[in-house]
C-alpha cells in the first residue's frame, strides 16, 4: 500500500500538514461550524488531491516557494496561479493558502435537467481571519467558453462568472465562493511582483534603514517622484529598497502598468489614493491600445467592406459634379443619408441557403470517421479519408458525400490535437498557436532572479580517456540569466545528463556569483523533476519551474545557446557530427567518429572559454553585450545569497542508499569504502541520517548523522589530489563506467556458488525420478553419470 508521503512525492507537491494546517486547524475551532463541516474542510486540505499538469499542455508548472505558508505549493500555471500567490503572499489579511482542494459530494446540474454527484478541485482555498474562501483561477478565454458550453452551471453575479454547483456547496458550509482571473497586460504585474517578492525574500521591509525612509518621505512630500530621480537625489538608495518599500505598503506606484525597473517612468507616491489615480491614467491608455476591434468591421467580410467604399465613392462623386442619382443610389441613399461605411456596407456573408444537404445519419458516421481516422492520425492524406468515408457510408447503406464536405470537415479539427496523437508532446509543441502576447510572462527584472538551465550532447566525437583510445560524447549544462541573457554558469563532463552534473553546475553558478536563482526553468528530464532538485530547492527557498516537454520557446535563452555552440564550436572542430547527418551522401572517412581526434580535456577547455567569455560579449542591435548588462553597476540584483560552504557542498552531492556506518570499517558504497577519524566517532556517537556522494569528487563522501555533518575518503584520495576539476569528473565517470561494466559480464562469486548448487541439486532430482521409473542403475551406468550431476546429500545443501 502506498503511503501518503510516497503519494505526495510522486506528485512534485508537499505536504499541506504543516504551519499552514495548524493556522486552518485554529481557524476552524474559532467558528462555529459544526464538527463535521471542520473535520471535512481539514481533511480537504490535508494533501493536494490531484497532479498538476495532468491536461494542462502549454502550462509551465512551478514549484513555488511560500514563505507564508512555510512550504512549497505545486502551481499549475504561471500566468494564472503563480500570480495570484504572489497577491496573496502580498496580502497582509491572508493568514495560509492551500491549493489543488478536493470539494466532495458537489450536486451538478446536466444539460439534460438531471442532477449527479461528483468531486470537483478548486485551485485555492485561503484562509482569513474572517473567513475562508474558495477560489477557482480561470483565464478570461476559458470562463467564456465554460459558459457557452454549460449554461446551466454557471452564471453571472456581480459581473464575475460563478460555478452556481460549488457556489451552493460553499454556502451550505458556511464558505464563499468567488472566480478569479488575470487582465490583459498583466504580464508587467506578475513581473513586479515576482521582483518585490524576491526582495522581500532576501531582507523584508526591516532591510531598509528608518534613516533611508524619512529621506525618502522628505523628498515625496512635495510631489511624486520617478525612480531614477530618488536615486540621484539620495545616496545609497537601490531598487531594491523601492522594491522592499513597495511590496509592505509603505511607498505606492503604477505597479501593475508599468515595470519597476523602468525608473525613468515609474513615479512613487506616499500617498495610495494619488498613485491609483495616476495608474488609472496610465491603464486607461494602455488598455485602450491593446482592446481588440469592437465596430462592424470585425464582423463584416471583405465583399462588404469594399462594396461600402464603392457606394461611398459613388454617392460622394454625385454630390460633387451635381448628377442626379438613379433610382437605387436614392434607395442607399434614404438608408445612409450620413454616408458612413457601417451603414452602406453590405451583408453578403449573412445570405445565401445554408442548409444541410446530408442526412443526420451520414454526418453521424463522417463525423466519426473524421474523429477516429483524421485526428487520430490512421490516415495522413485527404484522398484516403474520402475512401475511408464513402467506405463507411456504403457499408451502413448511406449515399456517399462530396470531397469538398469531408475536407470542411476535417478543417474543424485542430492542428494540435492531430499532431499530439501522431508526434506526441513534441509533435503538439511544433504544432501549437502561438500565445497571445498580451497574456505572456516578462523577463524578469533583476539578475540571477531567474535562470534557465539545461543540458544537451554535443555534436562531436572526443577521446575520454588519455591512456585508453575510446570515444564517446560528452553532455553540456549551461545556465543562463533571463534579465540579460547572460551565461552565468556551465558544467561539462562525459556521459549522459545526470544527478552528478546538475549539482556541478550549481555549485559553478555559487562559485561565480554567490547566488542561487529565486526561480529555477528547467524541463522535465528526470535528473530535474527528482527528489535532489526538490530537497535543494527547500532547503534554500529557491522555486523550480518546469516547462512542457519539448516546448524549445519556452527556454528559448538557453536553447539558443546550444545552438551557438553548435554553430560556432562543434562543428568547427574534429570528430563533428555534421556529415554524420547528411547520410551516405558524405564518405565514412569524413564522419564523426573517422576524424575525432581531440581530447576531452582539450575540449572543455575550448567550449568553456568561448561560452563564457566570447559569446557573452557578441553585441547587440544597440551595441551593448549580455555581460555589459550584467555587469552594470545600477542593474537590479536578485537571486538566494549563499556561500560555497560545506553545507552547500553536501545538498548538492548525490544521495545514496546506504543506511547503516560500520563503527568499525567505515561506510560501504558502491563506489568503494568511505573512512575517517570523524566518521568513526560519529558512528559510535550517533546514527546515520543521510549519506551522499560528492558530484565532483570520486574519493568523497557527505555523511549526516545525528550528531553533526562529516566527510570521508576511499582509497582514491591519493589519486584525486591535486586533479583539475575536469580531471576528477572523468575519473569520477571511469569508476561508474568500469564497476558497471564488471558488474554486468562478471558475475560474483556467491553467485556462481548458488547456480552451482542450484544445478546440482536439480541433477539429483532427475536422478531420483529416472531411477523410479526405470529401476536401479548398474556400476557402469553410474560410472557415465556427468560431474555435474554427482550425488549430493540434500541435508548438506539445504533448500535452494
Amino acid at each position: 500500500m502506498v503511503s501518503g508521503a510516497e503519494r505526495r512525492q510522486r506528485r512534485g507537491g508537499a505536504s499541506n500538514c504543516e504551519h499552514a494546517y495548524e493556522v486552518l486547524a485554529q481557524n476552524l475551532r474559532s467558528r462555529d461550524l459544526p464538527k463535521a463541516v471542520s473535520e471535512e474542510i481539514l481533511s480537504m486540505c490535508r494533501e493536494p488531491s490531484r497532479r498538476v499538469g495532468d491536461r494542462a499542455l502549454t502550462n509551465v508548472i512551478t514549484r513555488f516557494q511560500s514563505k507564508k505558508n512555510g512550504s512549497p505549493r505545486l502551481l499549475e500555471s504561471t500566468t494564472v496561479e503563480l500570480q495570484l500567490a504572489y497577491e496573496l503572499e502580498r496580502d497582509s489579511t491572508v493568514l495560509a493558502y492551500f491549493n489543488q482542494v478536493a470539494c466532495r459530494r458537489v450536486e451538478r446540474f446536466v444539460n439534460n435537467g438531471k442532477h449527479h454527484i461528483s468531486t470537483i478541485t478548486v485551485d485555492f482555498l485561503i484562509v482569513r481571519e474572517d473567513s475562508l474562501t474558495l477560489v477557482e483561477c480561470k483565464n478570461e478565454d476559458r470562463l467564456e467558453k465554460l459558459r457557452e458550453s454549460k449554461p446551466q452551471e454557471w452564471i453571472y453575479a456581480n459581473g464575475m462568472p460563478l460555478h452556481r454547483p460549488l457556489l451552493k456547496w460553499a454556502e451550505e458550509r458556511g464558505l464563499r465562493y468567488e472566480t478569479w482571473c488575470p487582465r490583459y497586460l498583466d504580464g508587467i504585474w506578475l513581473s513586479n511582483l515576482e521582483m518585490m517578492f524576491g526582495a522581500a525574500r532576501e531582507e523584508g521591509v526591516n532591510g531598509v534603514t528608518q534613516h533611508l525612509i524619512a529621506r525618502i518621505e522628505n523628498q515625496l512630500r512635495v510631489s511624486s517622484k520617478t525612480i531614477y530621480e530618488l536615486l540621484q537625489c539620495i545616496d545609497k538608495l537601490t531598487v531594491q529598497n523601492i522594491a522592499l518599500l513597495l511590496w509592505g505598503s509603505v511607498l505606492y506606484g503604477p505597479e501593475r502598468r508599468i515595470r519597476i525597473s523602468d525608473t525613468t517612468r515609474f513615479h512613487v507616491f506616499l500617498n495610495k489614493e494619488a498613485a491609483e489615480e495616476h495608474e488609472l491614467r496610465v491603464e486607461k491608455q494602455a488598455l485602450l491600445d491593446a482592446s481588440p476591434v469592437t465596430s462592424w468591421i470585425a464582423n463584416a467580410s471583405t465583399v462588404d467592406f469594399s462594396r461600402a467604399i464603392e457606394r461611398q465613392k459613388a454617392l460622394l462623386a454625385a454630390e460633387d459634379h451635381g448628377r442626379a442619382l438613379n433610382r437605387y443610389e436614392k434607395r442607399i441613399k434614404k438608408k445612409a443619408p450620413s454616408l458612413d461605411l457601417q451603414d452602406l456596407a453590405t451583408s453578403f456573408h449573412k445570405s445565401g441557403n445554408r442548409t444541410r444537404r446530408i442526412s443526420h445519419g451520414q454526418i453521424e458516421i463522417l463525423a466519426s470517421v473524421v474523429k477516429e481516422d483524421w485526428e487520430g492520425g490512421a490516415v495522413s492524406t485527404l484522398s484516403t479519408l474520402c475512401s475511408r468515408v464513402n467506405h463507411a457510408l456504403a457499408e451502413a447503406g448511406c449515399r456517399p458525400v462530396s470531397r469538398t464536405t469531408i475536407a470542411r470537415a476535417a478543417r474543424k479539427v485542430k492542428d494540435e490535437t492531430r499532431a499530439l496523437n501522431i508526434g506526441g508532446m513534441r509533435g503538439f509543441q511544433s504544432a501549437r498557436t502561438a500565445s497571445d502576447p498580451r497574456v505572456r510572462t516578462l523577463m524578469a527584472q533583476a539578475t540571477l532572479e531567474s535562470l534557465q538551465i539545461d543540458s544537451t550532447v554535443a555534436d562531436q566525437f572526443v577521446l575520454l580517456y588519455e591512456d585508453k583510445p575510446k570515444l564517446g560524447k560528452s553532455t553540456v549544462y549551461v545556465a543562463v540569466d533571463c534579465n540579460t541573457k547572460d551565461y552565468v554558469g556551465f558544467a561539462m563532463g562525459p556521459g549522459e545528463s545526470d544527478r552528478n552534473a546538475l549539482g556541478s553546475i550549481l555549485r559553478d553558478v555559487v562559485r561565480r556569483h554567490g547566488s542561487l536563482p529565486g526561480r529555477l526553468l528547467v524541463d522535465r528530464g528526470p535528473e530535474l523533476t527528482s527528489k535532489f532538485v526538490r530537497e535543494i530547492a527547500d532547503r534554500y527557498g529557491m522555486s523550480v519551474s518546469f516547462a512542457p516537454t519539448g516546448s524549445g520557446r519556452t527556454k528559448s535563452f538557453v536553447e539558443t545557446a546550444f545552438k551557438r555552440a553548435n554553430n560556432l564550436i562543434f562543428d568547427e572542430l574534429p570528430g563533428s557530427t555534421r556529415n554524420d547527418k547528411k547520410g551516405r551522401s558524405v564518405d565514412g572517412r569524413f564522419k564523426g567518429r573517422a576524424t575525432a581526434a581531440l581530447r576531452m580535456s582539450r575540449q572543455v577547455e575550448i567550449v568553456e572559454s568561448i561560452i563564457l567569455e566570447e559569446i557573452p560579449r557578441i553585441t547587440d542591435d544597440e551595441g551593448i553585450s549580455p555581460r555589459d548588462r550584467f555587469n552594470e553597476v545600477d542593474r537590479p540584483r536578485g537571486g538566494i545569497r549563499i556561500s560555497d560552504d560545506d553545507e552547500f557542498m553536501f545538498w548538492t552531492s548525490v544521495p545514496s542508499t546506504s543506511q547503516r556506518i560500520d563503527p568499525c570499517r567505515g561506510l560501504r558504497l558502491s563506489t568503494g569504502t568511505y573512512v575517517s577519524n570523524e566518521l568513526l566517532s560519529a558512528a559510535r556517537r550517533g546514527q546515520m541520517v543521510e549519506a551522499r556522494l560528492d558530484c565532483e569528487d570520486p574519493s568523497l563522501a557527505w555523511v549526516r548523522t545525528t550528531v553533526g555533518f562529516v566527510k570521508a575518503w576511499n582509497s582514491e584520495i591519493y589519486f584525486a589530489n591535486g586533479l583539475s576539476l575536469h580531471e576528477k569528473k572523468m575519473m569520477h565517470f571511469r569508476r561508474r563506467t568500469e564497476r558497471a561494466t564488471k558488474r554486468k559480464e562478471q558475475p560474483g562469486q556467491a553467485d556462481s556458488i548458488r547456480q552451482g548448487l542450484a544445478q546440482a541439486v536439480k541433477g539429483e532430482l532427475n536422478e531420483k525420478k529416472k531411477i523410479e521409473v526405470d529401476g536401479p542403475r548398474s556400476d557402469e551406468s553410474k560410472a557415465t553419470v556427468p560431474p555435474s550431476r554427482i550425488s549430493i546429500p540434500y541435508d548438506e545443501i539445504g533448500e535452494v
